[in-house]
């Protein structure tokens, strides 16, 4: 009666063939473990020391009885020969969990036909999808965690494509758990029936396409001053008339939010930001919406614009070239808040700063910085200052740029003389004692050694040339490929 009562509080289900025999095992052990009859699977050479055998016949029957009435009759009959635990357990697993190349086969093709209709509940189909993968694990099937991502993906139905779109949008590798995370989330938000609860849909529209779908969560209600980086959107989007630099009125569309309300898009600007590396950049072509909740930068309007960008850690970097020009941090709802602050444009930024001398007292000290004025502020050294903030200086700006960086060359070279670098420098204006007053080099990609001849005048290159030649094919046995020059007068004379 304990053993049923058992069975009957945690309602598992008896195994007939059809269900899941993998996660039915995990329950049966779970269970033999609350029982306390865990040791009866692993067989009697597993025995403790200090328990007697007729302590473990006992513990042995109560735990096939157990197994058994978890059995469905026609898989009773499987296993009615079978008088321990262990043995029952082993033909089980044999019968249902075995390693031949049919069932390999069987999971396989299950795997690669999954498909979800559409309409069809996702959270079941995902479930689907992970206890195939467990199957094929305990049979030592194994796949890498971004191939089965991918193959998630590509089981969703077409009405899937645009999320799918977004969610491989400029990222390099992808995990499973971020993926049906997100699906479950978008699966959450399109049927809940509270617009609030469901956050903000936006598709932006003009006279002739639909645009594209736009959804922020609900849970960054707090974030209404910040910007928030996003790779779906069409373009940048904010609610602020006071944040625009420029500004024009324009009637270009409208957009449509969860709750299927239309907001219409009023105006268009420019806006400041100060990144928070000091930098003010303008974020141009902002659409100004009212009755918008957050502010937006389009991700594919900047990579439109000749910027990438990756994310890593939960920091996202905009670049372009090797300077990065803007940086996103993840927030608790998984969506990125660029790290900043906006500049307030027109009217209001004049206002402030007419009777403030900060700029003027920053170009009186050399273009000091903002932290190093401030200091001084608090001493009471510098007069007529009120806020301490800095707007944009294109001279701090241009006095502290530099080249970008040359990426690192690769060779790819496979063997001496393969490819070889020339060049003749000179005339020196003081001659050596021999009278030359150039001389030649010759570096070899592959193993960067280089000789050097010197000549008298340019006429000569030809001839050291042929010298050069013949003396490094006899040492190395190989002949030159490829003389790479900088097209110079002396090679393309010898050449015609």
């Amino acid at each position: 009666m304990a053993i049923n009562a058992s069975i009957a509080t945690v309602g598992l289900i008896k195994f007939d063939r059809t269900g899941n025999f993998g996660l039915w095992q995990r329950r049966v052990k779970d269970l033999l473990v609350q029982q306390g009859l865990v040791k009866a699977l692993y067989g009697k050479t597993k025995k403790p020391e200090k328990m007697t055998d007729d302590e473990w016949e006992e513990l042995d029957m109560k735990a096939v009885s157990t197994i058994r009435l978890l059995l469905a009759d026609e898989v009773m009959y499987d296993v009615m020969e079978e008088n321990s635990t262990a043995g029952i357990w082993l033909n089980l697993e044999k019968r249902y969990m075995s390693k031949s190349l049919t069932n390999k086969l069987h999971l396989k093709q299950k795997l690669y036909g999954l498909k979800i209709t559409e309409g069809a509940d996702l959270r079941q189909h995902i479930n689907t999808f992970k206890q195939i993968i467990s199957d094929m694990l305990r049979i030592d099937i194994k796949f890498e965690d971004e191939d089965k991502a991918m193959m998630l993906l590509t089981s969703l139905p077409a009405s899937y494509e645009h999320l799918v779109t977004t969610l491989l949008y400029g990222k390099e590798t992808l995990e499973l758990e971020e993926v049906s995370g997100a699906l479950l989330d978008h699966y959450q938000r399109k049927h809940k029936d509270s617009a609030e609860s469901s956050g903000e849909g936006l598709v932006v529209k003009d006279s002739e396409s639909d645009g594209d779908m736009l959804s922020v969560s609900s849970s960054t209600n707090g974030l209404n001053n910040s910007w928030l980086l996003d790779s779906a959107c069409s373009f940048h989007v904010t609610p602020h008339r006071n944040w625009f630099d420029t500004y024009r009125s324009i009637n270009c569309g409208s957009v449509r939010m969860g709750n299927d309300a239309t907001c219409t898009i009023i105006g268009m600007g420019t806006i400041k930001i100060k990144m928070s590396d000091g930098v003010v950049r303008t974020l141009e072509k902002v659409r100004h919406i009212p009755d918008m909740r957050k502010n937006l930068i389009s991700l594919g309007t900047l990579d439109s614009k000749g910027y990438s960008y990756k994310s890593k850690n939960g920091i996202m970097k905009v670049s372009k070239g090797a300077m990065v020009v803007m940086t996103g941090q993840k927030i608790s709802s998984n969506v990125y808040k660029l790290l900043g602050n906006t500049i307030l444009g027109g009217v209001a930024a004049v206002a402030e700063s007419e009777d403030d001398d900060t700029l003027l007292w920053h170009m009186r000290l050399g273009h000091m910085s903002e932290r190093g004025m401030r200091e001084l502020h608090k001493r009471n050294l510098l007069t007529g200052i009120k806020s301490c903030k800095l707007d944009f200086c294109k001279y701090c700006i241009m006095g502290k740029q530099c080249r970008v960086r040359f990426k690192t060359a690769t060779h790819k070279t496979k063997g001496i003389l393969d490819y070889v670098h020339s060049d003749i420098w000179g005339p020196v204006r003081t001659p050596s004692k021999g009278g030359a007053q150039y001389f030649m080099s010759f570096i070899d990609d592959y193993s960067r050694k280089a000789w050097v001849y010197f000549l008298k005048n340019k006429s000569e290159a030809f001839a050291k040339f042929k010298i050069w030649k013949a003396e490094v094919e006899n040492q190395t046995g190989r002949k030159i490929k490829c003389l790479r020059t900088d097209n110079g007068t002396e090679y393309r004379m010898v050449i015609s």
